[in-house]
């Protein structure tokens, strides 16, 4: 018959290599039990330990219950503040092979994908940043004077600052902040519009009455006698 091992307050501590693990039913539910002999050779076994508790303290160690016979662990309790004493396994002996132990599992770094990580608080000077926003600043003055002489209007300083501000939000949403950004080609001056040639401020002489062939200042109309008015070419009676 095993031998029970008394292990109820903290300090306590024992060492075996294990035979057997095996699952206990009780009313306060599973319970898991180590079966082994001491370093005197003598059967032994260890409490009743909570299957969470026992299941916890193998899987730190890489082992279950089904790999853990063939082990030397060391059963210890620990102090606790607001209860019963802690349970600890730990490997006390030389390691089992390493086909039988498993691999503790290691600790996953979630990625997120197509989305870039958020810089760090501090991670950027305010120097860098004002000096990236300056730069975004430029250039968007060249984008917007491209399409200003394109189409004929007005550019301003206030155009510029909401194109840039929001460009920059939408550069901090993709985590793109303080990359250069290439600026715009300058506009190309605008063709000349052709107009006409404008009036050379000389007036023409008005028609002269002169006959032609006339003697210089004589008017054509002194070559015809007055009107008589007893003359009448209407066909009227």
């Amino acid at each position: 018959m095993n031998q029970k091992l008394v292990l109820e307050n903290a300090g306590d501590e024992a060492t075996m290599t294990v035979s057997e693990c095996r699952t206990v039913q009780t009313k306060f539910g599973s319970k898991l039990v180590f079966v082994g002999t001491d370093d005197e050779g003598l059967a032994v076994e260890t409490p009743l330990i909570p299957d969470t508790t026992a299941m916890k303290q193998l899987d730190r160690l890489g082992l279950t219950p089904e790999t853990c016979p063939g082990e030397s662990l060391r059963f210890s309790r620990a102090a606790n503040p607001s209860g019963k004493p802690y349970w600890n396994i730990d490997v006390a002996g030389p390691q089992a092979a390493p086909s039988k132990r498993m691999a503790a599992p290691a600790p996953v770094k979630a990625e997120v994908v197509g989305k870039p990580a958020a810089a760090k608080p501090g991670g950027k000077s305010v120097n860098t940043i004002a000096e990236s926003y300056a730069q975004l600043w430029e250039t968007m003055a060249g984008y917007l004077a491209v399409s200003c002489a394109t189409h004929k209007v007005p550019l301003t300083a206030d155009a510029v600052q909401a194109a840039a501000a929001t460009v920059w939000i939408a550069l901090r949403d993709h985590g793109l902040q303080g990359v250069p950004v290439t600026p715009a080609a300058p506009a190309a001056p605008a063709p000349e519009i052709p107009t006409t040639p404008p009036p050379s401020g000389k007036r023409l002489a008005p028609p002269s009455a002169t006959v032609r062939g006339s003697p210089a200042g004589e008017s054509d109309f002194s070559k015809f006698p007055p009107p008589n008015a007893a003359d009448d070419d209407l066909p009227f009676n």
